[in-house]
């Protein structure tokens, strides 16, 4: 064979391995998940790393930019941050659900997160375990200066004939009601906690009027509104209040606001159609760092940008209020792992 044949065939050769299909990786052990901590960012998981020694577990594809990994340590808890809005929520659920790295076929999901609260419901670092999400953002605008006579605001349904009828369009992600034992189990264990409060926030919420605002901040139960937009302001808030009562028949009252829940519960609702894992086992967990609208006297924007005083306060407890849950849940896992114990 001559020396041009010979490099010719050695072409030909690294040609067809190169054309090979790479060998697959290594198959990983995937990770057993109990708890799965859900919120939008780095800072509002951070109590959680702290509280249980979540350890990074690698990059993984398809999760937010600004944070690419799961955080989990070796008893089952792990902790997600998907970036805020409802497209990184539900892209981050998918990226993770559908990865091959986690088990969640038996996981608990607890949604916890910073919110804004209504000041005839509630007040800063009060915490709000959710019965129900209403989605505030899909629906019909028209230009508040050119409604038609009689109305008295512009949003209302998709095919809807006025803002107090009934929208015609179901989108499948406008309302989700939480499993009630689990809600209830989940005020069971962390209703005698201690509540971390700061002398800025109670000066702050001195400025109120509403008995429910200028209360000690306290455990408690309601439903959220979710959107893309923060919005701010009594009239707006007046707006998702008749929202939440019309999307949900009158079952829920419009408590607190925040941008991921219908978006992040949706995703999972759409995995647990797949059977891999239980949309029965959803939580979520407010903690409340500002109000959702102005105090007497103080503009709508004003409030909107100001410090409440609670927003160290109220990251911290997220994990105050949620840990008994997550604590009893993996020391009694036996009891867990089939459904909520009695």
């Amino acid at each position: 064979m001559t020396r041009a044949s010979r490099f010719r065939w050695l072409a030909i050769a690294v040609a067809l391995l190169a054309s090979r299909p790479a060998a697959p990786d290594r198959p990983v052990d995937r990770i057993a998940v109990k708890v799965l901590v859900i919120a939008p960012t780095a800072a509002e998981i951070q109590p959680w790393t702290a509280r249980f020694g979540l350890t990074d577990t690698g990059a993984l594809a398809g999760l937010s930019p600004g944070f690419p990994s799961l955080l989990c340590n070796g008893d089952g808890v792990c902790a997600v941050a998907t970036g805020a809005g409802k497209a990184n929520a539900a892209a981050t659920i998918a990226a993770v659900a559908f990865s091959g790295r986690f088990d969640l076929s038996v996981a608990y999901f607890l949604i916890a997160e910073l919110a804004r609260i209504d000041p005839s419901r509630g007040t800063l670092d009060s915490a709000v375990w959710v019965h129900g999400a209403i989605d505030v953002g899909i629906a019909w605008e028209i230009d508040a200066r050119t409604l038609p006579v009689g109305w008295t605001t512009g949003y209302l349904g998709i095919d809807a004939s006025s803002p107090t009828a009934q929208s015609g369009v179901k989108f499948g992600t406008e309302q989700f009601t939480l499993a009630p034992a689990l809600v209830a189990k989940a005020v069971s264990l962390s209703s005698a906690v201690t509540l971390a409060d700061a002398p800025a926030a109670a000066a702050y919420r001195a400025l109120y009027t509403d008995a429910a605002a200028t209360a000690a901040p306290r455990v408690m139960e309601g439903d959220t509104a979710s959107s893309d937009t923060y919005w701010h302001g009594a009239l707006l808030g007046q707006r998702a209040h008749d929202w939440v009562a019309q999307v949900s028949g009158g079952a829920a009252t419009y408590t607190t606001m925040q941008q991921t829940d219908n978006a992040t519960i949706g995703a999972l609702t759409t995995v647990a159609g797949t059977g891999a894992l239980d949309a029965r086992r959803i939580a979520v967990l407010h903690s409340i760092f500002h109000f959702d609208r102005p105090h007497p006297g103080q503009a709508a924007y004003d409030s909107l940008r100001a410090d409440s005083g609670a927003l160290a306060t109220a990251t911290s407890n997220l994990a105050v209020v949620g840990a008994p849950v997550v604590v009893d849940i993996v020391a009694h896992w036996g009891d867990w792992q089939t459904g909520v114990p009695q």
